[in-house]
């Protein structure tokens, strides 16, 4: 196959895997719950297709061709960059320390007990633990998108291909 066509592919892939996994999540939640909701799940659906969607053409291209042209285009470099790039967004629009929020208290229901996430505009370790799981989160989401793009690169052409840059400037 050609360089296009493996790039559609891999794209393809990489799309295909950060959205459906949070959709299948979601949908075992909804569908358990006493108020199965098929909307809700269609909302989970557009909304981890939007921002996969942005995640890859805003900073995953840029980022693979950027591999690609240092000759970096191996399976770890993908991965790495996918949960580099999964876990950018989240850790920066979440950071828990807010000059604005001093004096603010949070606290969240953690399955057992309401647990104090923030206590006088200060995180606790709980509310640090709370950043790190949900910062991790998205960074594994990112890497099996890039783990889906390389596998799909790999096998929808000849295997010498992907140690050639995939673009001369």
């Amino acid at each position: 196959m050609n360089t296009t066509t493996r790039w559609l592919f891999g794209l393809g892939a990489a799309t295909l895997v950060p959205t459906l996994l949070p959709t299948l999540y979601f949908s075992a939640v909804f569908l358990a719950s006493p108020y199965p909701n098929g909307a809700a799940i269609f909302q989970v659906f557009v909304v981890a297709l939007l921002a996969t969607l942005g995640h890859l053409g805003i900073l995953g291209l840029p980022g693979l061709l950027l591999l690609s042209r240092s000759q970096q285009f191996k399976a770890w470099t993908i991965c790495l960059l996918g949960f580099s790039l999964g876990c950018l967004p989240m850790s920066i629009w979440s950071w828990p320390l807010r000059p604005s929020l001093r004096g603010a208290s949070e606290s969240h229901w953690d399955g057992e007990k309401i647990v104090n996430s923030m206590v006088n505009g200060v995180p606790t370790l709980v509310g640090w633990m709370s950043y790190g799981e949900g910062v991790l989160a998205l960074g594994l989401l990112g890497a099996a998108s890039g783990a889906a793009f390389w596998l799909a690169w790999k096998y929808t052409g000849r295997h010498d291909q992907h140690k050639r840059p995939l673009m001369h400037v």
